[in-house]
């Protein structure tokens, strides 16, 4: 691939030929479909249409606060437009892939997604999943399932 053509390379352009050519038979079918999902529904939209050399730290922090108020794409009636911290973990693992394999063919010099702070997934803390344990077993009646035979 040329300079100038490095130069002039596009995010979305790359992000095109890494789900092709590198993503591609190297992970699950689940695994390609999220990563598809993440790029075409996340990243271009925002982020696309900038060079693949100028992407810095801060754009990619940028979007990822974006995303968090307003990246939903459909409405919910709970959440609104708000997107969820697991999600943008996902986007960022994705993103951080596709620009890894860019530093090693040698289009950037470094990952922009490197300096990035993502939100850790919301999950249950432990002590709500152990009260629900503790009560599963202090009223084993109702969780007796008989089977027909």
């Amino acid at each position: 691939m040329g300079v100038v053509l490095r130069r002039r390379m596009q995010l979305s352009e790359w992000l095109d030929r890494w789900l092709a050519s590198y993503a591609a038979g190297t992970v699950r079918e689940s695994t390609l479909a999220g990563h598809k999902t993440a790029v075409n529904l996340y990243i271009k939209p925002r982020l696309g249409g900038k060079k693949l050399n100028s992407i810095t730290t801060e754009d990619v922090q940028r979007m990822y606060t974006a995303l968090k108020k307003s990246g939903r794409v459909r409405n919910h009636p709970e959440f609104g437009h708000r997107l969820s911290d697991g999600m943008i973990c996902r986007i960022h693992y994705t993103l951080h892939r596709a620009l890894d394999n860019a530093v090693a063919a040698h289009l950037i010099p470094s990952n922009p997604t490197d300096g990035a702070v993502v939100p850790k997934p919301n999950s249950k803390p432990m002590h709500e999943l152990y009260q629900v344990w503790q009560y599963e077993h202090e009223h084993p009646e109702m969780y007796k399932f008989t089977t027909a035979r």
